[in-house]
């Protein structure tokens, strides 16, 4: 960029050292064009003024002052008439230089913010991280920031694109290292929601009675089944695989209830069942446990299914499928608050 800016300055004296040979350009007066021409410059080197003004970059500053000065030759050729179509030329390589001088303020800026937010992001998450003793979520937490000190050495050289590169990879290793951290309890909940829709999926394939749906159903049931084993002995360097096996056992359940082609009252009312077998087990625990925070989030579990089954007596499936879900996140709070 700096050799760019120096060949517009260089130019710029040459052409003054052409003219000066021929003190007036026969034929060529002050026309409106280049007057036009200069007004705009003028207004784009008091707009990027504003920009350079709350930029620290040397670089940058340096750019716009070559172009300051680059104005004041032009306006002393144009003074002393002493212009041609180089002059108009000149004119406008030195807008389109100050436009760009903007935009590479606006891309500092942008990335400066970015690296604000991930510092933060990265202070945030690294109590949760350190205190996992997750030997790989440390890891990629370590690597996170390192790419997060790339970025701000990137910045410094002016790199904005290699700032911004930086910038993603750390967050993609940070959210990563999360993954690893939340770890055991993240899969146990998934795993334990999984074997609900599992539930759920063998009662919709035994109604609609079609085989291949019942084949998927079998599948899943396998491979929830090796999951759970495999929870008994987990190990961090497992979490992907898992991770692996219960978004295939999902979408073999999801595929399975569609083609079974069981119609979403059917749906709903083997929901509300299920739901009202997972209170009352839920139910018994707090009044074996006494808990009177796990009490509020049951009776309030214990009132969305209420409401659920008059939605599903008033036909509203929407209402009664947003009620259930309701109820059995405020029972699983319930639970959770037991242990």
């Amino acid at each position: 960029m700096i050799n760019k800016t120096l060949l517009i300055l260089i130019s710029i004296i040459l052409l003054y050292s052409e003219i000066a040979l021929a003190r007036n350009v026969e034929g060529i007066p002050i026309t409106g064009i280049i007057l036009e021409q200069l007004k705009m410059l003028d207004r784009g080197i008091e707009k990027t003024r504003k920009s350079v003004a709350i930029s620290n970059n040397k670089e940058i500053i340096q750019m716009f002052n070559v172009c300051c000065n680059t104005r004041d030759m032009i306006s002393a050729l144009i003074k002393d008439e002493k212009f041609n179509k180089a002059t108009l030329d000149q004119i406008i390589e030195t807008q389109k230089e100050t436009r760009n001088i903007r935009k590479l303020i606006e891309q500092e800026t942008f990335i400066k913010k970015k690296i604000e937010e991930v510092e933060k992001n990265l202070s945030e998450k690294a109590c949760l991280i350190s205190s996992s003793n997750n030997k790989k979520a440390n890891e990629l937490l370590i690597n996170a920031s390192k790419n997060m000190f790339l970025a701000e050495e990137s910045i410094k050289d002016n790199n904005i694109i290699f700032a911004n590169q930086y910038l993603n990879a750390s967050i993609r290793l940070l959210q990563t290292a999360v993954s690893f951290a939340n770890g055991r309890d993240k899969i146990e909940d998934e795993i334990e929601h999984l074997q609900y829709m599992l539930k759920k999926a063998k009662k919709i394939v035994q109604i609609s009675k079609k085989e291949e749906a019942i084949s998927m159903v079998d599948e899943a049931k396998k491979l929830v089944e090796k999951t759970v084993r495999m929870m008994i002995t987990y190990r961090d360097e497992d979490y992907e695989k898992i991770s692996e096996q219960i978004n295939l056992s999902t979408k073999l359940i999801n595929r399975a209830i569609r083609f079974s082609g069981v119609n979403i009252s059917e749906s709903i009312r083997v929901d509300i069942e299920q739901l009202f077998a997972i209170l009352n087990e839920t139910n018994k625990m707090i009044v074996r446990g006494n808990n009177p925070n796990a009490r509020i989030f049951m009776d309030k579990a214990v009132k969305m299914a209420q409401e659920a089954k008059k939605a599903i007596s008033s036909k509203d499936w929407k209402t009664a499928e947003e009620y259930i879900n309701s109820s059995y996140k405020l029972t699983k709070t319930a639970s959770n608050a037991i242990k």
